[in-house]
């Protein structure tokens, strides 16, 4: 691979691979042919007539790659059976899936290359980092001797701008977050000068959540400090990480073969398991530098958690295991409750602690069926209620009087290159979809309706869904980076596209809630949660072959009578938030700290550290 200065003659290259219209057009205008291949996944780039664009997603067949992706849980399943069965691998048999799960964004990313791709002569436009992850070709194509790159930092703001708070609106969050937040914030920072014979115990904290935090205030309340655990600096893997990293690749060899065969060409297979041995590598590293000194508990300790995971995190189980310390995780956002097809369940909080607090009790039914849980008692995970956050802003966020419109967060937001989850899309079907949506059903409304795009593009370039929408009287853009929670109250209704932590807060926000059943399988609503929305008369399938008539027909009713028919349907919904949501309680916090002190206590009577 060879380096080529901004300026030099580019009319030899035939062959692009590039992800930002701006940059290319630089690239024309320094003489590369406007024949030349254009290699994307853009579809700013895909809908331009006069580029002579390649899509790089028909280079794959995507009912397989959904079915590929779909199957990755079972995949780490069947991995971690025989890690765990390893009795020199099995101690961190949990950590060791989570970078399989992990290095499937890096084997979709290998999807791509095709057998020329490694030889034949191309062009290589990076943006500087304007692409959020970057394009995986510096990497991948690192091999090809005719390969070129080219740095073309580009001028045009992906992102929405920033935005400011009035003093208004600091006042109305603070009426959310509470008192709790503020304590929270002053407890953090005078635990840092309190000496430990003043306080009662301390919590360690490995990042927090609303949930932690209420449960955190409550021992801050009762004379506890906290102490915040950071994930410390990635270091150079050690012979012994390296050794255990091998051994873990040839434990699982035959199933990682077989798996990027579905997909990647043999000419990249084997540096595409290289970055899973790097992944391995790296973590047991994280685990070996801190299984003995994570923390060091002196009395009356626990271990609180937000996202616990992959080596650091095991570090901590290790620790509290020798220190005899409770060690729990907290969820983060309303997800796996509705989702049809569960996904992530190797990053499920209750994974590596014992512990886990969920908020709902649909959450504690889920998390309890998690094949890769630490703990296999059913009472280590606890429903606690929804968070304090959620309770007042269910109560607070009630409609302003001179509401009006419809509402739309967008929940089409264009990959790139960012793979996660259970859900392969294709941008340029995902702006094809939003676009028939703008054109056959909210151009049409009888009511206004306000589009607010994704926050973050993960293009080199402005969003194309805007452009889309302002081409239409009926709908107005929010450019605005502005939190949706405090927009919903301005609007009379709400419409969300999938199973998403944004539907929670459209749900909570008191509104009548438009839902669209989404066409990706993996953000579909599971049955129970479907029949909610259908019974009340709010639900919509993208995959209906009427979908947009349908919902079209739903739209030109007065908003009186949508308002009426969501709240016919009242007493549902609050089964809904009772059962999916945590509203069965709004306690969270004070049950935390029964829950959490009942188990130190039993921690207690078995002797070490914790009393």
């Amino acid at each position: 691979m060879k380096k080529i200065k901004f300026g030099d003659d580019l009319s030899a290259f035939q062959k692009v691979f590039c992800e930002s219209r701006e940059a290319l057009e630089r690239c024309f205008e320094n003489g590369l042919p406007a024949n030349a291949e254009i290699l994307c996944r853009s579809p700013i780039l895909h809908q331009e007539n006069s580029y002579n664009t390649i899509l790089l997603d028909d280079r794959i067949d995507p009912p397989k790659m959904q079915e590929f992706y779909l199957g990755i849980d079972d995949f780490c399943q069947t991995c971690f059976k025989v890690l765990d069965s390893d009795s020199t691998l099995s101690f961190l048999s949990r950590t060791f899936t989570q970078q399989i799960w992990l290095w499937h964004a890096e084997l979709i990313k290998s999807a791509f290359v095709q057998s020329g791709d490694l030889t034949e002569p191309c062009l290589i436009v990076d943006t500087g980092g304007q692409s959020t992850p970057a394009p995986p070709w510096l990497y991948l194509l690192q091999n090809n001797p005719e390969a070129h790159v080219i740095t073309i930092p580009v001028t045009v703001k992906s992102r929405l701008p920033a935005h400011r708070k009035t003093p208004k609106e600091l006042f109305e969050r603070l009426q959310v977050e509470g008192w709790r937040h503020l304590v929270w914030f002053a407890g953090r920072k005078l635990s840092r000068i309190i000496p430990e014979k003043l306080s009662s115990g301390t919590v360690y904290v490995s990042r927090y959540n609303e949930l932690l935090r209420d449960i955190g205030v409550e021992f801050l309340l009762r004379g506890f400090k906290v102490k915040e655990l950071a994930r410390p600096d990635q270091k150079i893997p050690g012979s012994k990480a390296g050794e255990l990293a091998d051994r873990a690749m040839v434990s699982i060899a035959s199933l990682a073969k077989g798996r990027l065969a579905l997909l990647v060409a043999p000419e990249i297979a084997d540096l595409t398991l290289q970055n899973l041995r790097k992944l391995f590598a790296q973590e047991i590293e994280v685990y070996l530098s801190n299984s003995r000194n994570a923390f060091n508990s002196s009395g009356n300790s626990l271990i609180l958690a937000n996202f616990p995971w992959s080596g650091f995190a095991e570090a901590l189980f290790r620790c509290s295991l020798e220190q005899n310390v409770v060690f729990a995780g907290f969820q983060h956002g309303i997800t796996r409750e509705v989702l049809a097809n569960r996904q992530n369940q190797i990053n499920y909080e209750n994974v590596i602690p014992e512990y886990f607090g969920a908020i709902a009790r649909e959450s504690e039914k889920t998390s309890n069926t998690n094949p890769f849980k630490r703990s296999p008692k059913t009472t280590s995970t606890v429903a606690l209620g929804a968070p304090s956050d959620l309770v007042s802003y269910t109560k607070k966020t009630k409609p302003k009087p001179h509401a009006r419109g419809i509402v739309y967060p967008s929940a089409m937001n264009l990959t790139g290159y960012f793979f996660n989850g259970g859900v392969f899309q294709s941008d340029v079907q995902n702006v094809i979809r939003e676009k028939e949506l703008f054109d056959k059903v909210l151009s049409k409304s009888a009511h206004p309706f306000f589009y607010k795009p994704y926050p973050v593009s993960r293009y080199a370039d402005a969003n194309p869904l805007i452009e889309q929408a302002q081409q239409h009287e009926n709908i107005r853009v929010l450019q605005t980076g502005k939190d949706l929670r405090f927009m919903l109250r301005d609007y009379q209704a709400v419409m969300t596209v999938g199973a998403s932590s944004t539907l929670s807060w459209c749900l909570l926000a008191g509104l009548p809630v438009i839902y669209i059943d989404s066409p990706h399988e993996g953000f579909r609503l599971n049955s129970q949660a479907r029949n909610y929305f259908l019974e009340s008369g709010f639900y919509f399938d993208s995959l209906a072959p009427d979908f947009h008539r349908s919902l079209l027909s739903f739209l030109q009713q007065d908003i009186e009578n949508i308002q009426g028919l969501w709240q016919d349907s009242e007493a549902q919904h609050d089964l809904f938030k009772r059962e999916f949501m945590g509203l069965h309680s709004y306690n969270a916090g004070a049950n935390g700290y029964k829950w959490l002190r009942s188990l130190m206590q039993e921690h207690g009577k078995t002797g070490n550290a914790s009393k």
